[in-house]
């Protein structure tokens, strides 16, 4: 059976210009809150200029075993 289920992605966002940018999903937690700890974790006071991470709310389907 497939459900929804939400997930927080922490998102790596870099720019290469003011139209250009790339990204990348660093990692996927249950709660914000987790979300903001692991990229406080990876990036304390060592942001790149040109670079943010973000916690963004994704639903996802997923395949449930019965």
């Amino acid at each position: 059976m497939m459900t929804m289920k939400v997930v927080w992605v922490l998102v790596l966002i870099k720019a290469y210009g003011i139209y250009t940018f790339e990204f990348e999903a660093l990692g996927a937690y249950d709660t914000m809150a987790e979300c903001y700890v692991a990229s406080t974790q990876i990036f304390w006071g060592d942001m790149p200029l040109n670079e943010e991470a973000v916690c963004m709310r994704v639903e996802e389907f997923v395949n449930e075993k019965n």
